[in-house]
C-alpha cells in the first residue's frame, strides 16, 4: 500500500520546515504518485504561486500581430520574387531566340566577346533594386493597412 503525503506535510513543506532529505523523499514520492502530484498542486498557497507580468496579454497580441505581418510579408514577397525570376527567364528565352532579328547580331558572339556579361551584371543588379523597393512598398504598406505605426513595427 502507497502511502500518500499528509496535508501537516504539505504545509511544513510549503512553509520551508522539511530538512533537505526531507524534502528530497517528498518530491521524489510526487515524482512517482499522481495523486500526491494533483495534491501538491491544490495545496500551493496562492501566495506562492507566480503572478503573470502587467501587460503581458497585450505584449502577447502585439508579438503574434508582428509575426502575422512578418509572414505576409514574406508569403507576398517570395510570391512577387517568383514571378520575377519566372517573368525575367521567359524575357531572357524570348531575347534569345529573337535577338538576331531585333540587333542584327548573334547572342553567341556577344557572349564570346563578353559584352553579354556586362549587360546580364546591369540587369541583375537593376532586379535586385527593383525587388528591394518593392519589398519596402509592400511592407510599409501592409503595416499602414493594419493600423500599424512605422516606428512601432520596427522596433
Amino acid at each position: 500500500m502507497i502511502k500518500h503525503i499528509s496535508e501537516k506535510q504539505w504545509n511544513d513543506f510549503w512553509e520551508n520546515r522539511l530538512s533537505q532529505e526531507e524534502k528530497s523523499d517528498l518530491l521524489a514520492h510526487v515524482e512517482k504518485c499522481d495523486y500526491c502530484a494533483a495534491k501538491m498542486a491544490e495545496s500551493l498557497p496562492e501566495e506562492k504561486m507566480l503572478t503573470p507580468q502587467p501587460k503581458l496579454r497585450e505584449n502577447t497580441r502585439m508579438a503574434i500581430s508582428k509575426y502575422r505581418v512578418r509572414v505576409k510579408i514574406m508569403q507576398k514577397t517570395e510570391l512577387l520574387r517568383y514571378s520575377l525570376k519566372v517573368s525575367l527567364a521567359a524575357g531572357c528565352a524570348l531575347f534569345l531566340l529573337f535577338s538576331k532579328d531585333i540587333l542584327g547580331f548573334s547572342v553567341m558572339y556577344a557572349i564570346q566577346t563578353d559584352k553579354f556579361s556586362e549587360m546580364g551584371t546591369y540587369l541583375w543588379e537593376t532586379t535586385l533594386e527593383f525587388n528591394e523597393k518593392i519589398n519596402s512598398t509592400l511592407y510599409h504598406n501592409y503595416l499602414e493597412s493594419e493600423g500599424f505605426d512605422d516606428e512601432k513595427a520596427e522596433k
